[in-house]
């Protein structure tokens, strides 16, 4: 929707448009803070299992997570595409690590 049909929108249907692109706003902002919050959660939580559960220390440690991350950041700009990914899928799921989604 361009400019002038978002203005005859909000002329023609006043308050009520405005408060549902509000909405949307709000929902769309929403979902971005819920996504970096799990990101942090799992991020801290796969630090905290690799340094305390399996007494890697802070050297390996850095350099681990920094690997993660690195991925991760691959996988956000394009380096790795939708295909290396089902491959790193397949991959992990034949050494035995399998993603089950809980409710």
């Amino acid at each position: 929707m361009n400019r002038a049909e978002r203005r005859r929108m909000e002329r023609e249907h006043g308050q009520a448009y405005a408060m549902q692109r509000y909405r949307e706003e709000v929902r769309k902002e929403g979902e971005q803070v819920g996504v970096k919050s799990a990101i942090h959660v799992i991020l801290y939580m796969t630090a905290y299992t690799i340094n305390y559960k399996l007494g890697f220390g802070r050297k390996r440690l850095l350099r681990i997570m920094k690997q993660i991350i690195d991925n991760i950041d691959c996988y956000r700009t394009g380096q790795l595409d939708p295909n290396d990914y089902k491959e790193i899928i397949e991959m992990m799921n034949e050494l035995g690590f399998k993603v089950e989604e809980r409710t």
